[in-house]
């Protein structure tokens, strides 16, 4: 699963407790993701915690937010390990 479709399926859990998850969902579909984007759709979870009065919605962003923490560290990780392998096979010719 590609980083879009992971944020689309997480927006689409979203849509009942955020509102503007549906929004950005559809700037999702239609845009091309960079971590920019990732980071400022962090950015919009971080700061909307703080004005959402409904504890079941506030916890919702929360993991929302740190599931997008989890997905950059892991995609953070995967390049790493593409480079040590890539490294290993330039050592092996």
């Amino acid at each position: 699963m590609t980083k879009k479709e992971y944020l689309i399926k997480l927006l689409t859990a979203l849509e009942w407790k955020w509102p503007m998850a549906a929004g950005l969902k559809l700037l999702i579909e239609y845009n091309t993701l960079n971590d920019q984007t990732i980071d400022a759709l962090q950015h919009i979870f971080v700061e909307s915690i703080k004005f959402v009065n409904d504890q079941e919605s506030q916890n919702a962003l929360q993991k929302s937010h740190d599931f997008l923490q989890k997905l950059k560290e892991r995609e953070r990780l995967h390049k790493e390990w593409e480079e040590v392998e890539l490294d290993e096979m330039l050592e092996n010719i």
